[in-house]
């Protein structure tokens, strides 16, 4: 058990204290994990024979096994159907495009999470717009600020 000066006023190890990095090491397998490898480990390949062999036969859930190893579940894919956006170089053509969306998702022609997946893309190109108009403006305060210093150079 640690002291009680190892602790700050909330009872929390103080910084530099090595009592709290104490546990299992990142990525160690528990016990029991490594005991079924083990015992699995001698008869994989006769079991994933079995299997394949069952399935080719007809059996259904060996077929329930394997399918989702052999045909993953699809992550993402297009939008199905298309819909039409603006090119998205202003904040105006951001709006137009999230009306747009809404009423593609309104009539049933894009899924909530469709909807949502456009909209989140949408939404990157605005905060792009919005920082190539704050670069410019930016830019145009910088000479602004340095225009009338050459001007009163030129005056003395």
């Amino acid at each position: 058990m640690s002291k009680k000066s190892d602790h700050d006023a909330r009872g929390r190890f103080k910084p530099g204290n090595q009592a709290g990095r104490k546990g299992k090491p990142v990525g160690s397998r528990h016990r029991t994990t490594r005991m079924l490898d083990a015992l699995g480990e001698d008869k994989a390949e006769d079991i994933v024979q079995t299997t394949i062999s069952l399935a080719v036969d007809g059996h259904l859930e060996a077929t329930a096994l394997l399918l989702p190893y052999i045909w993953p579940k699809r992550k993402g894919g297009r939008v199905l159907p298309p819909i039409d956006l603006p090119p998205l170089q202003t904040a105006a053509d951001v709006v137009e495009a999230l009306n747009r969306i809404t009423a593609a998702t309104a009539r049933g022609e894009l899924t909530v999470e469709e909807a949502d997946a456009l909209a989140a893309l949408v939404e990157r190109s605005r905060e792009a717009i919005a920082t190539a108009v704050l670069a410019a403006e930016l830019a145009d305060l910088r000479a602004m600020l340095t225009k009338p210093k050459e001007a009163d150079d030129d005056q003395s």
